[in-house]
């Protein structure tokens, strides 16, 4: 780590000293702190007709993020690299739907909510660029990119649940989880004999991990205005992977599942982005970001080898704003 640094830097005052090396080179690096609001949904769907959802589970994802941009240029060619990370831990709700009964699909026996962390969220990207149209103040690019997220979750056992299904209602059978059969979660404390003492039922944990890849090619059209410049980018994604751990953690033992989706021109993402030249050397910028598309169906295992037959889906959600300030290090 140490070495790798010291390359860095001594390439940086290699630049500076000989200029006739750095002509046409560009470097600028841009701490930024911002706030991302989204969902990622995990669904299960009937083994026989996938057009039927037997379960859905709603990780809201919204973090307060930290990181930074490093842009470098050579001429008309672009090389970005984006770092984010979450710096709180409460990112929401989660909220876990089953559809159960048999005969009839369309009723939702099972609901359950409560609060969740976010254990860990990172975002990292990668962009090449080339300034295939550019005048003295309008430039049009197009751009490829590579993106990798990592999302963790966990929802604690203080959350509260109402089950219709046969196995848990009063009457022992199939009900809405607003219909007054359903069992509610926590229970009222009640004797238990065997334990000898005053004690209620709550809902076990789940903890959920998502390693997320995305591929992306579109456009990249810029204005300057003086010290303002503007910039609108629109990516669509050639193929994108969802890989995810579900742990729902139970008295005795845990069930884990893991769920694979992938597909191929699903998903989009719209950004825009503004800056403010203070000086030579600093700039203040603003930059939204949304990110949307379709469910991607994949299969459910229960290790990463077994699968299970069960079909599932994966889809996510995301919009993004951050506030940073550009340091320019070379030009």
């Amino acid at each position: 780590m140490i070495k790798t640094a010291l390359a860095f830097f001594v390439f940086l005052f290699s630049i500076a000293v000989f200029p006739s090396f750095s002509e046409g080179w560009a470097l600028s690096v841009t701490p930024t702190f911002g706030y991302s609001q989204g969902v990622l949904n995990e669904i299960l769907y009937h083994s026989r007709d996938t057009s039927k959802k037997i379960s859905l589970l709603e990780w809201e994802r919204n973090v307060w993020l930290y990181g930074a941009d490093i842009s470098s240029s050579f001429r008309r060619f672009h090389a970005d690299f984006s770092f984010s990370s979450a710096v709180q831990s409460c990112s929401g709700e989660m909220r876990d739907s089953d559809w159960l009964n048999t005969n009839d699909y369309s009723m939702k026996t099972t609901y359950s909510v409560g609060d969740i962390d976010a254990e860990g969220n990172i975002d990292l990207s990668l962009s090449l660029s080339f300034d295939a149209l550019k005048t003295a103040v309008f430039t049009l690019s197009p751009v490829v990119s590579v993106q990798y997220e990592y999302d963790s979750f966990s929802r604690g056992k203080d959350a509260e649940g109402w089950y219709g299904q046969s196995d848990y209602s009063s009457d022992g059978k199939m009900h809405n989880w607003y219909d007054d059969e359903a069992k509610h979660y926590p229970t009222e404390y009640y004797w238990n004999d065997e334990k000898q003492k005053y004690v209620h039922q709550v809902l076990g944990g789940i903890d959920y991990n998502r390693h997320t890849f995305y591929s992306w090619f579109g456009l990249r059209a810029s204005y300057l205005a003086g010290k303002f410049s503007f910039g609108f980018q629109f990516l669509v994604s050639p193929y994108t992977y969802f890989s995810a751990e579900d742990t729902h953690h139970g008295a005795s033992s845990d069930s884990v599942y893991h769920l694979i989706q992938s597909g191929s021109f699903a998903y989009y993402k719209i950004s825009s982005d503004f800056s403010y030249e203070i000086s030579r050397i600093f700039s203040v910028t603003l930059s939204t970001e949304m990110l949307f598309g379709e469910t991607l169906k994949g299969d459910l295992y229960s290790d990463w080898y077994l699968n299970t037959l069960q079909p599932s889906g994966g889809d996510a959600f995301a919009f993004t704003s951050k506030l940073g300030c550009r340091i320019r290090i070379l030009n």
